[in-house]
C-alpha cells in the first residue's frame, strides 16, 4: 500500500478518512486527502455540508488556513478597517497579523474577500516559514514565466519553491510555469498548506506540529462491462473495497490505477521474473518479460500473487506482474488446429507482438479451426473454459535417453534440404529469411550428423533432441553466436549477464552442452537443476531452469516433430512409453519387487521416465544415472502419459 506525506515525501503512514467528509463535494476529488487532513484538524469547515474545493480562495480564507494549521494563538492589537470583530475569520486574521504573516494595505484594509494570486500566496507562506524559524533555503527558479513574477515577490517564490511548496504546472513542451497572477483554488491551497506543515514538522519537531498523515491511495472496485472496466466504488483503504468484492461478479480492485486483485484472468510479467515456492524465498523457475501466468489469488498485504505456471503453483511479487481479467485482455496465447497440425499462437504482453510456431501433430480431440487455450500444452480448454482433453507432446516429454532411429546420413540430408529451402527464400527476399543467405555454405550444422550420432553413442543422449535444440537456438546454425562463437545452444547466454564465450569448434560446444550442462546439472535425479531429463516446460524438464522462454521446450520439440515427419516418423513409430512419477521418494530397484536392492531414488514427483518393459506390475525404466543399469519402479507410482505425435 503506497502512502504519501503531502507530495514531496514517500513514507509509510496510516490514514483513515474523516466521517464528516463522506458523501460531499470532495469525494473522489484529486485534493481529497489534503482537504480531509485539514477538515480533521478543524482548519476547514463545511458550508451547508460541502467544502467547495474548486472555488477560488480568498485572502481571509488562506490566512485562516495558515493560522489554524500552525496553531497560532496570539492575536494582534492591529485592526483592519474592513475586518469587523464579527467577521467569521477575524480571529484567524488577527493571529496571522501578530505572527507577521500578513500586514494589510497602506490604507488600513486587508481586503479579506479578494481572491489571492499564487505569488501573494508565496509571500504569506514565506512569512509563515520565517515566523516558525525555518532555515533559509534557495532554489534556482526554472519557471518559464519567472520574468512575470513581481520583483518584490521573487525571493518569496524562490524560498517556497525550494521547500517544495510550489513546483509549477507542466506544459506540453516540457517547461513548467508558475502562473504568478493566477488565482488559487481552495484545493490548491489545501495542498500547499499541508506541505507547509509537513516541512515545519519534519525540520523543527520542537514546533509541536505533527507530520500530516496523508493517504493518497485510491482504491477502486470495478467490474468489466462491454469490454470496459467500470468503477463501482472508490475508497481510501483496501478493506473498504474488499468488503464488496465478489468473485462471481468478476470484480477487480485497483490501487492508483494498477489492478491489485482480480477475480479471474492472467498475471503477465513486466520483466524477467522469478517464480517462488510457498516460502517466498526459493525461486523454482523464472520467465521472460511479457509471459502469461494463470492468476489464482493475491495475499492480504498485496505483496505476493499466487499463480500457476505450466500447472505448477508458485508465487510472484505483485510489483513484477500486471493483473488483467480475461475480458480486458488485448491478446493472449492460444492454440489452433490448422491442416491437422497444432499451431501455438503467442502474444507478448509487454511488446504487444504476436508470434507462432508448430507444436506438432494435433491431439485427436481438438477440432480444426477452433481456438483453444492451455497453460501447460497438455490440458486444453475451449473459449468457455471447459476442458476438452489432455495429451502430452511426445517429443516434448520423450526422455533424452531414447535414441533416435535416424542415421548420420539421414540427419545431414535433412539439414541440407532445409538449408537449401531457406536459402532460396532468402534469395527471393522473403521476410524473415535474410539470415539464411548462403546458408548451404556457411551453416554450422552442415555435416553435423556423424558428430551427433557419436555423442549419442558415447553419452546415451538422443541425437535428434540435441539437433532440435541447436535448430531452435541457432537458427539452423546461422545466428551470430553460432557463426562467430560456435555456440549452437546459447550456452552461457544468460538473460541478465551473457558471457561472450567462444568455442574452438562445434564439437566442443556440443560436448559442453551434454557433459557440463545436461549430464552434470539436469539429467541426474539428484542434480542441481533436476526436473526431468526431457525438453519439457516450466514445470517439468530442462525448460524449468534452462531458459526464461516458457515455450523453449515446446519449440524445440516442434522442430523434432518436423524433422521426424519429413524423414518418415521413425522415432514416433518407435512408440516409447513415457511415464511420470506421481510420488516423491520413489525407489528404483534392480528387479520387479521390493525385495530387490535399491539403485537410486527419485526424491521428487513429476519426473518423466522412459518405460522399456513391464513385469508383474513393475515398469522397467532407463536409468537417469550414468553407468547404472536399467531399473524397476512400481507401476503404482508411475502414470503413463497419453501423448500426441
Amino acid at each position: 500500500m503506497k502512502k504519501l506525506i503531502a507530495v514531496i515525501f514517500s513514507l509509510s503512514l496510516v490514514f483513515t478518512f474523516a466521517q464528516n467528509s463522506s458523501a460531499n463535494d470532495i469525494d473522489e476529488h484529486w485534493a481529497e486527502p489534503y482537504l480531509t487532513y485539514l477538515i480533521q484538524n478543524n482548519v476547514v469547515n463545511a458550508e451547508n455540508g460541502n467544502y467547495y474545493p474548486d472555488r477560488q480562495i480568498t485572502r481571509a480564507e488562506f490566512a485562516s488556513f495558515i493560522a489554524r494549521s500552525l496553531k497560532l494563538t496570539e492575536t494582534s492589537t492591529k485592526k483592519f478597517t474592513d475586518v469587523p470583530p464579527s467577521y467569521q475569520y477575524a480571529d484567524d486574521i488577527s493571529k496571522a497579523a501578530q505572527a507577521g504573516i500578513i500586514s494589510g494595505y497602506t490604507d488600513g484594509t486587508f481586503k479579506p474577500t479578494a481572491k489571492i494570486s499564487r505569488q501573494h500566496m508565496a509571500v504569506m507562506l514565506n512569512s509563515a516559514l520565517n515566523h516558525m524559524g525555518m532555515p533559509s533555503k534557495s532554489a534556482t527558479l526554472k519557471y518559464a514565466d519567472t520574468s512575470k513574477i513581481l520583483k518584490n515577490y521573487v525571493d518569496a517564490v524562490n524560498t517556497t519553491t525550494a521547500y517544495g511548496l510550489f513546483s509549477g504546472s507542466p506544459a506540453a513542451n516540457g517547461s513548467y510555469y508558475f502562473n504568478p497572477s493566477n488565482n488559487a483554488s481552495r484545493a490548491h491551497a489545501s495542498v500547499v498548506v499541508t506541505q507547509l506543515v509537513t516541512q515545519i514538522a519534519t525540520i523543527k519537531p520542537e514546533s509541536g506540529l505533527q507530520i500530516p498523515e496523508i493517504n493518497t491511495d485510491k482504491y477502486e472496485l470495478k467490474k468489466v462491462v462491454n469490454g470496459q472496466a467500470e468503477t463501482i466504488k472508490t475508497a481510501g483503504t483496501y478493506e473498504e473495497v474488499l468488503s464488496s468484492f465478489s468473485l462471481s461478479s468478476g470484480h477487480i480492485i485497483s490501487l492508483n490505477g494498477k489492478n491489485v486483485k482480480i477475480s479471474y484472468g492472467l498475471a503477465t510479467t513486466n520483466q524477467l521474473t522469478n517464480i517462488y515456492s510457498s516460502n517466498k524465498v526459493t525461486a523454482i523457475t523464472y520467465v521472460e518479460s511479457g509471459a502469461e501466468l494463470l492468476y489464482k489469488n493475491v495475499d492480504s498485504n498485496l505483496q505476493w500473487v499466487e499463480v500457476q505456471v505450466a500447472g505448477k503453483t508458485g508465487y510472484v511479487r505483485l510489483s513484477d506482474v500486471t493483473l488483467t481479467p480475461y475480458g480486458l485482455l488485448a491478446g493472449r496465447n492460444s492454440y489452433k488446429v490448422e491442416g491437422g497440425l497444432l499451431k501455438h499462437n503467442l502474444y507478448n504482453h509487454v511488446t504487444k507482438r504476436a508470434a507462432s510456431y508448430t507444436a506438432g501433430n494435433a491431439p485427436s480431440f481438438l477440432k480444426e479451426g477452433q481456438t483453444y487455450y492451455s497453460f501447460d500444452g497438455a490440458t486444453f480448454i475451449d473459449k468457455n473454459s471447459q476442458t476438452v482433453g489432455t495429451a502430452y507432446n511426445y517429443y516434448q516429454y520423450l526422455p533424452v535417453h531414447a535414441k533416435t532411429n535416424y542415421t548420420a546420413a539421414e540427419i545431414d540430408s535433412y539439414i541440407l534440404a532445409k538449408l537449401t529451402e531457406y536459402e532460396n527464400k532468402a534469395n527471393q527476399n522473403l521476410s524473415g529469411y535474410s539470415i539464411y543467405k548462403d546458408a548451404t555454405k556457411k551453416s554450422k550444422l552442415i555435416g553435423i550428423g556423424s558428430l551427433l550420432k557419436k555423442m549419442e553413442e558415447t553419452y546415451n543422449v538422443n541425437a535428434m533432441m540435441v539437433l532440435s535444440l541447436a535448430i531452435n537456438e541457432s537458427a539452423y546454425g546461422m545466428s551470430d553466436r553460432a557463426q562467430l562463437e560456435n555456440n549452437l545452444f546459447g550456452l552461457y547466454v544468460y538473460d541478465t549477464n551473457p558471457l561472450l564465450k567462444k568455442f574452438e569448434s562445434v564439437e566442443l560446444n556440443v560436448k559442453e552442452l551434454i557433459t557440463k550442462f545436461w549430464k552434470a546439472n539436469y539429467i541426474p535425479p539428484n542434480a542441481k537443476y533436476a526436473s526431468g531429463a526431457v525438453l519439457g516446460n516450466k514445470n517439468i524438464g530442462f525448460n524449468v531452469r534452462y531458459a526464461s522462454d516458457p515455450y523453449w521446450g515446446a519449440k524445440a520439440a516442434g522442430h523434432y516433430y518436423q524433422m521426424d515427419k519429413a524423414m518418415g516418423l521413425k522415432d514416433a513409430n518407435a512408440n516409447y512409453k513415457i511415464g511420470l512419477t506421481n510420488t516423491s521418494g520413489l525407489n528404483v530397484r534392480t528387479g520387479a519387487g521390493t525385495s530387490n536392492p535399491k539403485i537410486f531414488t527419485y526424491s521428487s514427483a513429476n519426473l518423466p521416465v522412459l518405460v522399456v518393459g513391464e513385469q508383474s506390475g513393475w515398469y522397467n525404466i532407463v536409468s537417469d544415472l550414468t553407468g547404472l543399469p536399467n531399473g524397476y519402479v512400481s507401476g503404482e507410482y508411475v502414470d503413463i502419459l497419453p501423448t500426441y505425435k
